[in-house]
Order: structure tokens, then sequence, then C-alpha cells
């Protein structure tokens, strides 16, 4: 496959490391809106625990799902295009497999949750924290989504790093 120049190589990992932060940023931002969402205070009262759930579902819809896409299309144009490649480097492959975990483990729980509880905040209110599906899930994402959000940040000192 043919090589990109340096100017288009700098483009490409400009716009990969926009992805990768929008993404981490992101995660972070729903990590601490969950945090949030355990006060005694947000969850007696329906209508903030509908709106934190609603929030967290709008930057999971509306920025991870994007950024982790763009994250992903980018880094495979990189190591595709660059001389970086897939396994020259075992950071590199490390990154790769981390972030082909993080996007599965996202689309198949942690985005599924956050539907889920939002939808049971929207439909119970103030009792969801009551129904036992709604702690189970919560209790999930917020273990869980703690994890991938740490994962994350990881992956970006192993891009720092480059170990």
């Amino acid at each position: 496959m043919k090589r990109i120049g340096t100017a288009g190589r700098k483009w490409l990992n400009g716009t990969h490391m926009f992805f990768a932060s929008a993404w981490v940023g992101a995660a972070v931002c729903m990590t601490t809106l969950r945090l949030l969402s355990l006060k005694n205070s947000v969850l007696a009262n329906g209508d903030i625990l509908y709106a934190v759930n609603a929030s967290i579902k709008l930057i999971d819809d509306a920025i991870i799902i994007p950024a982790a896409l763009g994250t992903l299309l980018t880094g495979l144009l990189i190591s595709l295009l660059t001389p970086w490649g897939f396994f020259r480097h075992r950071w590199v492959t490390v990154k790769w497999a981390v972030t082909l975990i993080a996007i599965l483990f996202g689309t198949f729980f942690l985005g599924p949750w956050v539907n889920e509880l939002t939808a049971l905040a929207d439909t119970f209110r103030a009792v969801a924290p009551a129904e036992p599906i709604f702690q189970l899930l919560l209790i999930r994402h917020t273990l869980w989504g703690g994890v991938q959000t740490i994962t994350l940040i990881a992956v970006v000192f192993i891009s720092a790093l480059k170990p």
C-alpha cells in the first residue's frame, strides 16, 4: 500500500489525536456524571435522576460513538499508510487490541446499559432506584464504565510513552 507524506501523516495524526481526546474526555465526563448520580439527592429526585441519565446517554450517542469510530478509522489509516504498521511495535499492537476491545465492550455492554438506565429512569423516575434491574445496571455501569475510562487513559499514556 502506498505511504503518505510527512504533511499527510501530521494531519492524520492530529485527526487521530482529536478523536482520541474526544473519546477520553467524554468518557471522563460520563464517569463523573455517573458517580454524581449515586448521591442520595439525585437518586431521590426522579426528574434529576432522569436528566443525569439522559445526559450520559447524549454524551454516549453524540460524542463517544463518533469519537471511538473516528479513533478506530484514523488508527487504521495510520497503520496502513505509515511505517508504524500493526505489529512493528508492541505498543501499537497493544493499542489496537485495547481499542477494539473497548469499542466492542462499549457497543455490547456499556451502551445498552446506558440506554436501559435512561429508559428506566424515564419510566419510574424517583422509584427507579428501588427497581432491582436499575440497581444492577447502575452498579455494572458505574464499575465497568470506570474501568473503561481508566483503560482509555492508559492507552493515552501508552501512546505518549511508547514503551
